[in-house]
Order: structure tokens, then C-alpha cells, then sequence
């Protein structure tokens, strides 16, 4: 899950949501090396668009509807970025990664039900 080296960790969430704000503020702790980068989906739509992934971006289908993380030309969403970014973390943050040996349709659907509700109870 990790990148090779030298290729950068690009977080980019929802500027205006306070469970994803609070997800950067624990990954910016937790990344003692300092290898992701972070940027809000509502101020970097050119940068999503250039990378494919502007349908994330403000104005795009699904817009603001999962965090997107960007490894060098591969762009990855919903509990997939969520791990991608914990595997580059410190540990004990980098052993959570081991969910990803989850079937995807299992960890998109908790993701995609926690989203749904962020506004209502974060």
C-alpha cells in the first residue's frame, strides 16, 4: 500500500466537514516522516482535474462525496484512500492498513454510510 519511494502522498478532503478535517489533524500528528501533503477538494479542482480525479473535485458528479488521495498517476477514493494513507503513517496507525485485506464492496459500504451521516453527527 505503500508508494515507491519518492513519489508524494496528495490527502485532498472536504474543507467544510469536521470528521474530515479531524481525519487531517490525526494524520498530520501521526505522520512523523511528514510524507503527505494536504489539500481541500473546494481549492484544488484544476490540480484534481489535471490528476483524473475532478469528478471528486467541487462541481464534479460526485462531488465532495469521499476523500481522494493522489500517489503519482494513481488516484485512489473511499476506504481505499483512507488506508492508503495510514499505510504511510507511523505505526501502530501504519498496522491499521491491514484492513484493506477486506473485500472492497465491505469497507466502501462502512465508508459510504459513515459519509453519509458526517454532517448529522460530526
Amino acid at each position: 500500500l505503500q508508494p515507491p519511494p519518492g513519489v508524494e502522498t496528495w490527502l485532498f478532503f472536504d474543507g467544510v466537514c469536521n470528521l474530515c478535517d479531524g481525519f487531517v489533524n490525526f494524520v498530520y500528528l501521526g505522520d512523523t516522516a511528514g510524507r503527505v501533503r494536504f489539500g481541500a477538494l473546494q481549492k484544488h479542482g484544476d490540480l484534481l482535474r489535471s490528476r483524473g480525479a475532478g469528478r471528486y473535485a467541487e462541481g464534479g458528479e460526485e462531488a465532495l462525496t469521499t476523500v481522494v488521495v493522489i500517489q503519482g498517476d494513481a488516484v485512489h477514493v473511499r476506504s481505499t484512500a483512507a488506508l492508503r494513507v495510514l499505510a504511510v503513517m507511523g505505526q501502530p496507525w501504519r498496522a491499521l492498513s491491514v484492513f484493506s485485506l477486506l473485500p472492497l464492496s465491505l469497507r466502501d459500504a462502512a465508508y459510504e454510510f459513515v459519509a453519509a451521516h458526517r454532517y448529522a453527527v460530526f
